[in-house]
């Protein structure tokens, strides 16, 4: 008797396979899983740290900035609100950066792509899960 109540309790407290969206907490947009990838001259750009920075960003707004980090396969995943969450749907500019020796001060791209510069790519997320063009990179 003691085994079927052992194994009554594993199914009910069992994550099950299937998951609904997250809800927004109240303020928060909702969001789409985004994935992408970046390469440097054709290679993996692991480390590297992606910003994504809302074209009609208005000052003192609340809109989040999503962002990831570049895996050692190229990919990475946005987080806005959480880990790996997404971001909103919109237009972007992309900030890429790529930390030298462990340093977030040193940018082995020079500060080619950042926040201020010109060169800094564009995206548009929509509203289901997206998977971006590669951010290739010379």
């Amino acid at each position: 008797m003691a085994g079927r109540w052992s194994v009554l309790a594993l199914v009910l407290f069992l994550p099950s396979g299937c998951s609904s969206p997250a809800v927004p907490k109240t303020g928060e947009k909702p969001v789409v899983a985004v994935t992408g990838s970046v390469t440097v001259g054709g290679k993996p750009a692991a480390g590297a740290f992606v910003l994504f920075i809302p074209k009609a960003e208005v000052a003192g707004a609340k809109d989040p900035r999503p962002r990831g980090t570049v895996a050692a396969d190229g990919t990475f995943k946005l987080s806005a609100y959480g880990e790996d969450d997404g971001a909103p749907a919109g237009e972007y500019w992309v900030a890429i950066t790529w930390p030298a020796n462990g340093r977030d001060d040193e940018d082995r791209l020079g500060g080619r792509y950042g926040a201020a510069s010109k060169n800094r790519p564009s995206a548009t997320v929509g509203t289901v899960p997206t998977t971006l063009p590669p951010f290739a990179l010379r």
